[in-house]
């Protein structure tokens, strides 16, 4: 008898075509009610979207990153890490150093662009001079790739700045597992426009008339399934702004702890400039890092235990 784990990380209908849909639903609704499968999201975001889509509701169990193998040790203490480039084109993310250069007779700091740590990781451990035919990595255009993310390099910055262009990035977790203090815009609703909040991947089985809390329970009073839906950001009509506000606060951007957020520019610099606070950020996150994983080590043992009881008994 087949058995199924499945850990839920990309929208439910990703690459699925339209005419599958209908189909493809039906078996996914099978494997989150069968006693044989296990369906775990990575994220609480996930397990409410699956939730709105499915009526099911399924535990989540966000990515911890501890494959980055890295601890914040800023040597790099004037600089400041931006991550990759999202949704905007690079414009938000390569108008920190503008507002830096502007402000240089009070803002000591730099903003260094992800893309310009990872050109110069290709060039050393290629030992050529140019990434395909570009010698900078600003004349390269496209997502730049190296065999291994330098995640020791990256966790030496004085701090990350992230502009989210999805309500899931794993570079996110993965430099919040270094204990590296990260920034993030305080409006998230305006960010969270990828994947998971796409029209195109808006897909609701009709489930209210089978009731699955007959399998799954009820449920506590404040779990109840969302009125408005998920997949929200169209750049082709208005955004519902109650609507992305809603979501926006499921993600782990705004659920993990000690994540920093920023107004705008001036009080970005301004809580950069306190170097005191960042260290104190970085201790509160180390002792839930060390919290989190001795958490996610029992659960994932009883997902193990699970699996097994299920393929012994025959079930």
């Amino acid at each position: 008898m087949n058995r199924r784990f499945l850990y839920a990380g990309l929208p439910v209908m990703w690459d699925i075509r339209e005419e599958d849909k209908a189909a493809w639903a039906e078996d996914f609704a099978g494997l989150l009610v069968g006693q044989r499968h296990v369906v775990i999201a990575e994220s609480v975001f996930m397990a409410k979207e699956i939730h709105w889509q499915f009526g099911v509701r399924v535990p989540a169990m966000r990515v911890l990153g501890l494959h980055a193998k890295a601890t914040y040790a800023p040597l790099r203490n004037d600089s400041v890490l931006v991550s990759r480039f999202g949704t905007s084109g690079a414009l938000s993310e390569c108008m920190f150093q503008g507002y830096a250069d502007a402000n240089s007779a009070w803002f000591p700091l730099k903003f260094i662009q992800m893309e310009a740590v990872l050109f110069e990781e290709h060039l050393a451990i290629t030992k050529t001079q140019a990434y395909g035919e570009a010698k900078e990595w600003r004349e390269h255009v496209q997502e730049i790739k190296v065999p291994n993310m330098p995640y020791n390099k990256l966790a030496r910055h004085r701090a990350a700045v992230c502009m989210p262009y999805d309500t899931t990035i794993f570079l996110f977790n993965e430099i919040y597992s270094t204990n590296m203090p990260v920034f993030v815009p305080r409006d998230l609703w305006k960010w969270l426009i990828g994947l998971h909040t796409a029209p195109s991947m808006e897909f609701r089985r009709d489930w209210e008339s089978s009731d699955p809390s007959q399998i799954h329970g009820p449920g506590l009073p404040h779990d109840a399934v969302s009125q408005s839906s998920p997949f929200y950001a169209s750049v082709h009509q208005p955004m519902g702004v109650q609507q992305a506000v809603d979501w926006a606060r499921y993600s782990d951007w705004a659920m993990l702890p000690h994540v920093r957020y920023f107004l705008g520019v001036p009080d970005l610099f301004l809580q950069l400039l306190d170097a005191e606070a960042l260290h104190e950020t970085s201790a509160k996150m180390r002792v839930f890092n060390d919290e989190e994983l001795t958490t996610a080590l029992e659960n994932w043992r009883n997902v193990a235990h699970r699996l097994l009881h299920a393929a012994r008994s025959g079930v």
